[in-house]
């Protein structure tokens, strides 16, 4: 393990944890391998409390993991007191999400790897965004701005056909509310649309009408 000493020079800086007069060592591979532990200890279903349940899928994990990773489930645990719970928790997420975009997202969170690729890359997209995954949700959005290989379509012909294909399997929530192009969940921003949709016009809410009928 890589350690860092760092001299403190401040001795009234007690927030730093540092002895007055002494050193404070940083180890600089300690998260990473806290991280690599407690996947460890997913693999093995070992304190594991926490099982998502995507269609016929069931996915193991701890509840701190999720809630330290995710807006979704901090909103959901926060809202229960200490020991309103049981020890394990089964939490059913939407069947319109894929198993396997949430499994990546997971491996994600105790890893901080994410594979994406244009075949991955719409489910992963759904499941950051209904997980409240802001980061990963920007980092979706940024190789789909890149890439011109995930329909096959140069990107500044993409219309609105082609963003649903994107976005699948939220697709049939896109269409539900005030004849918008795209669910509130999704919210592209507009110059990300003016680009990549050329026949769609933005509204001032900043979601994209149907140019047609």
């Amino acid at each position: 393990m890589q350690m860092v000493e760092r001299y403190s020079a401040d001795a009234g800086h007690e927030e730093d944890g540092g002895v007055p007069g002494g050193y404070v060592k940083e180890f600089t591979r300690h998260s990473s391998d806290v991280l690599r532990n407690l996947n460890e200890l997913r693999r093995r279903d070992i304190l594991t409390d926490a099982t998502l349940v995507v269609g016929t899928a069931s996915l193991q994990a701890h509840c701190a993991v999720l809630i330290a990773c995710s807006g979704y489930f901090y909103s959901l645990f926060s809202r229960l007191t200490l020991g309103a719970r049981e020890r394990s928790v089964s939490l059913s997420l939407p069947e319109s999400l894929d198993a396997g975009s949430v499994s990546l997202l997971l491996d994600f969170m105790y890893t901080s790897r994410l594979p994406l690729s244009a075949r991955t890359v719409p489910g992963v997209l759904a499941a950051a965004t209904y997980m409240q995954m802001e980061h990963v949700v920007d980092t979706c959005r940024a190789f789909m701005l890149k890439s011109e290989e995930i329909t096959g379509t140069p990107k500044k012909s993409w219309t609105l056909p082609h963003l649903l294909v994107l976005l699948h399997p939220l697709e049939e929530r896109f269409l539900t509310t005030h004849q918008m192009g795209i669910h509130p969940y999704i919210t592209l921003p507009p110059i990300w649309l003016e680009e990549l949709l050329p026949t769609c016009a933005v509204t001032q809410q900043g979601f994209p009408e149907r140019a047609g009928p």
